[in-house]
């Protein structure tokens, strides 16, 4: 209720009433009203965000100066803009319950059916589990039947027209679709490829309790910058075996994902908008995973201790990056072309391969680096890096430009000359090396 006395002399030529905000929800059997005074000196505009949902309301207008006026119209386009009018959702189901739709506007999404035994009924319910043990239980979105022109998929409605929220969505549901937003506030599960190739889709919404990605979900999503929320702290699972989770996704800021354990090949590879990222429980970083994230300034897994081949590659702004101390492999190029101010202490005691061209250039005052069991220092592994001394008592091998230039370097301690092998140019420029 708007109440418009006050403004009854004020030289206002026109009062808008703006409806915003994502769940805003007007239908059939509400009404918005307001007190017009009479002979008023400005007319009630009525506008809208393009995600409130309107449908059938009514508008009320009535004087203050005189009883029994009294105007009911329908909202029309002129006061509600076409483009927001969205129904609520209502589920669909065919005689013989074989398959069921959630049907909204010109859009019907497939929803998973499940046969019950040698009967004939079907269920259309799933629940979904967490390897925690979570459980979540409502419906799952299986295809995109029709999508006739609209591009806004508003899930939040659901459970009021359904009596069950979709938990969960599959099948490459959306994949390829003109879609460009997607509100799914209870969604926990996502399976290989739903919004694979989605190059207008700008914006998803799930919930905060997510916990599955599957391969190439989220792949080639090349408009997507607004991926809410920012915190999945129950986040247990990116599908390793189909991988490419992120790849080539706008996706951008500062991502928590809480529970999971291992990051898969080229996850959120050439991520060019992601900010950071935290990973509280990781351990494997895979091959790739991060490659050419541009600008990418922070990364943190603070239990990781295995990063496969260029895991971190390509990140020029990578300032800072915390993994465990218990680290025991670093492949090849995992940190290559890489300017990092802040790593954790190099006293990395299980490290048992090192491979090459990790921490070359890095601007980390990496200090004493304890390396007991390592056997090859590889190729430019800390070239024109911060070290001041380097205990690697079993290396038998020192790559070319391994020390390259470390001008702050001044003890060594390796095999020995006559058991370790020494490339080229592996010392030069380690002007303070003295012992």
């Amino acid at each position: 209720n708007v109440n418009l006395s006050d403004l009854a002399a004020a030289n206002v030529g026109e009062f808008a009433i703006d409806f915003v905000g994502l769940y805003t929800c007007v239908t059939n059997g509400d009404t918005i009203s307001y007190d017009l005074p009479k002979n008023a000196p400005f007319s009630v505009v009525f506008t809208a965000a393009a995600n409130c949902r309107f449908e059938g309301a009514r508008k009320t207008s009535t004087t203050s100066f005189a009883s029994g006026i009294n105007s009911v119209t329908t909202l029309t386009a002129q006061d509600i803009p076409v483009a927001v009018a969205c129904p609520a959702w209502s589920l669909d189901l065919t005689t013989n319950v074989k398959q069921a739709y959630l049907v909204s506007g010109n859009v019907r999404l497939k929803v998973t059916t499940t046969q019950v035994g040698k009967t004939t009924e079907y269920l259309h319910v799933v629940t979904k589990t967490s390897e925690a043990g979570d459980s979540y239980t409502g419906l799952e979105i299986s295809g995109v039947d029709t999508l006739d022109g609209e591009t806004v998929i508003d899930l939040s409605a659901v459970a009021d027209g359904a009596g069950y929220d979709v938990v969960s969505m599959t099948s490459s549901a959306f994949a390829g679709q003109a879609v460009v937003s997607v509100v799914a506030p209870q969604v926990v599960y996502l399976d290989y490829g739903i919004f694979n190739g989605c190059a207008a889709l700008t914006s998803v919404t799930l919930s905060p309790n997510l916990y599955y990605i599957g391969g190439r979900a989220f792949m080639q999503t090349s408009a997507l910058t607004d991926l809410q929320p920012h915190v999945f702290a129950k986040f247990e699972t990116f599908n390793v075996s189909d991988r490419y989770n992120f790849k080539m996704s706008a996706v951008s800021g500062d991502y928590v994902f809480g529970r999971v354990k291992v990051l898969p090949e080229q996850c959120f590879q050439a991520c060019t908008n992601l900010t950071s990222v935290r990973f509280p429980e990781c351990e494997r970083v895979v091959d790739s995973c991060f490659n050419g994230c541009s600008s990418l300034t922070n990364f943190c897994a603070p239990k990781a201790i295995d990063f496969k081949a260029s895991a971190l590659i390509a990140c020029p702004k990578l300032a800072t990056v915390e993994f465990s101390t218990a680290v025991t492999n670093i492949a090849g190029s995992a940190f290559y072309q890489d300017v990092i101010e802040s790593l954790p202490e190099a006293n990395w005691t299980n490290l048992l391969y090192l491979g090459g061209s990790n921490f070359a250039f890095s601007k980390a005052e990496m200090g004493d680096v304890n390396v007991p069991l390592l056997t090859t220092l590889a190729g430019r592994n800390f070239q024109n890096a911060k070290v001041t001394s380097c205990y690697a008592p079993l290396v038998e091998t020192i790559g070319e430009y391994a020390f390259d230039y470390c001008s702050k370097m001044t003890n060594l301690t390796i095999k020995g000359s006559a058991g370790c092998f020494i490339a080229n140019y592996a010392f030069r420029g380690a002007h303070s090396l003295k012992d």
